[in-house]
């Protein structure tokens, strides 16, 4: 009997062990402290992913077969406009590598009908509040389009990156409150494209030599100020 409490006890302080060292790596993997950062502060990750969400945008891509003869009209189904605030823009053009739109009608504000007029047998329609919202007047008989394919993705935005360049520029204590980052902690971000189009790089804050700088750089899908798509790197600095 005295033999086998002993096996007991040891089985006793191998599984505390075991259970200590779990929730140490628990602890680890939700707390990351490579970051460095005192208790209550955000971690770097989640800096990282604020500026992401602060630069995206949702796009939604009607590919729409039209009559060349008559206007054409289609129901999105998608509220364009709420008050003076809330409002999705619209494009239409006949290839999204062209930068160049096709005029349009709004009928229909909150059921998104559209209606235009195009020589183009095959158009597509762009809906994102990265676009505005143009209201022209058409004339003439109109015939429903046809819906062939629907795509909604989440891009990066080259007018928000340049919005949030502002805001970094010119209120950046107000900036960084705003998004829950303490007054120890300081970050920058940058945009570099792939084309000749002018990288965006938010400017004013330069880090000393002897801060840890912790940073990333990543590939990512962008809708520029034309209204095409093109990949671009994000880079984001935190210290």
């Amino acid at each position: 009997m005295v033999m086998r409490k002993r096996g007991l006890s040891h089985l006793e302080v191998i599984f505390s062990f075991i259970i200590f060292m779990g929730a140490v790596g628990t602890a680890l993997f939700f707390f990351d402290p490579a970051s460095s950062y005192r208790l209550g502060e955000p971690s770097y990750k989640y800096i990282v992913k604020t500026i992401e969400d602060n630069l995206t945008t949702n796009v939604t891509i009607f590919g729409v077969e039209s009559d060349s003869n008559n206007a054409n009209s289609i129901i999105v189904n998608m509220k364009l406009k709420e008050g003076n605030d809330k409002k999705l823009g619209v494009k239409i053009t006949k290839s999204l590598d062209d930068p160049s739109s096709i005029n349009y009608h709004i009928d229909d504000f909150n059921l998104g009908k559209i209606t235009w007029k195009s020589q183009d047998k095959f158009v597509y329609v762009l809906v994102s509040d990265d676009f505005d919202l143009i209201d022209n007047s058409l004339s003439g008989s109109i015939k429903d389009a046809k819906i062939i394919s629907v795509l909604a993705k989440k891009v990066k935005s080259e007018k928000r990156a340049n919005g949030l360049k502002a805001n970094y520029e010119n209120n950046y204590f107000a900036l960084r409150k705003f998004f829950g980052i303490g007054e120890n902690v300081n970050f920058d971000f940058g945009i570099d494209f792939s084309s000749n189009r002018q990288d965006i790089e938010s400017t004013g804050r330069v880090p000393s030599e002897r801060v840890n700088i912790i940073s990333t750089t990543k590939r990512a899908e962008i809708l520029n100020n034309e209204g095409k798509f093109e990949f671009a790197t994000l880079n984001v600095k935190v210290w």
